[in-house]
């Protein structure tokens, strides 16, 4: 989740993503569809990035943003910390440098002395511990880092069966798996299929063995090929194939 508003790209955005500016219950069912029922069912943790703001409620995306983390427990990151996009002195072009609203610190003063106060009020709002979080954990056992066999784990490389093994497969990705597969397959299947045709309908040889009469002697056998070829051989190329 990334903020966008106050600036020229926010209309496309809000074009692109209706569901930024809904009532809370469409919000977080677009959210949990776009990768927080990863967590829900214990598959893979998720941890949001590039959240920030320059205006306090100034859209029902922030306000939804900040009830959805508090809802769900989720770990994320405000950004930037900073005041500047481009400290001042820093692009010979642009001397004066540019100032990034976002941040936790004051733009006003373009130091590190004083943060925004309501910035860090609304944070703190969403720190604490959800009401599923223990109060207390066990001490863990001691854990003893073995270096060398860490290296070597993290040399080998990955084989593709494992590769596989470890996909969390849903019922698309199963479906567009398949027909990968068909239209990857495609090409040979016809090419074996004209292959077998071609077998089928190959002309007896001089000495083939005929079911009724035995061997076929020359003469027999220049007129059943005559009569598979249709009289010529460009023809039986075209019946085979």
């Amino acid at each position: 989740i990334k903020n966008l508003f106050g600036t020229e790209e926010w209309t496309d955005v809000q074009k692109q993503h209706p569901g930024s500016e809904q009532e809370y219950p469409r919000f977080k069912e677009f959210r949990v569809g776009a990768g927080w029922n990863l967590v829900e069912e214990n598959i893979a943790p998720i941890w949001v990035s590039e959240v920030g703001t320059d205006k306090r409620g100034a859209r029902r995306w922030y306000n939804n943003t900040l009830k959805f983390f508090r809802e769900v427990d989720a770990d994320w990151c405000w950004w930037p910390v900073d005041v500047d996009k481009i400290p001042v002195d820093f692009d010979p072009s642009n001397p004066e440098g540019l100032v990034d609203g976002s941040g936790i610190f004051n733009p006003g003063y373009r130091d590190y002395k004083s943060v925004v106060g309501w910035k860090l009020q609304d944070l703190i709002s969403i720190q604490a511990p959800g009401p599923g979080c223990p109060k207390q954990v066990p001490v863990p056992e001691k854990c003893t880092f073995d270096l060398q066999s860490n290296l070597e784990a993290a040399a080998a490389p990955t084989d593709n069966f494992k590769f596989l093994a470890t996909i969390h497969w849903s019922w698309w990705m199963i479906l567009w798996a398949i027909l990968f597969l068909l239209v990857l397959t495609s090409p040979l299947v016809v090419c074996c299929g004209c292959m077998y045709c071609c077998h089928k309908r190959k002309p007896a040889k001089v000495g083939d063995i005929d079911e009724n009469e035995g061997l076929l002697p020359k003469k027999d056998w220049q007129e059943g090929v005559k009569q598979q070829s249709g009289g010529g051989a460009k023809r039986g190329l075209l019946q085979c194939c």
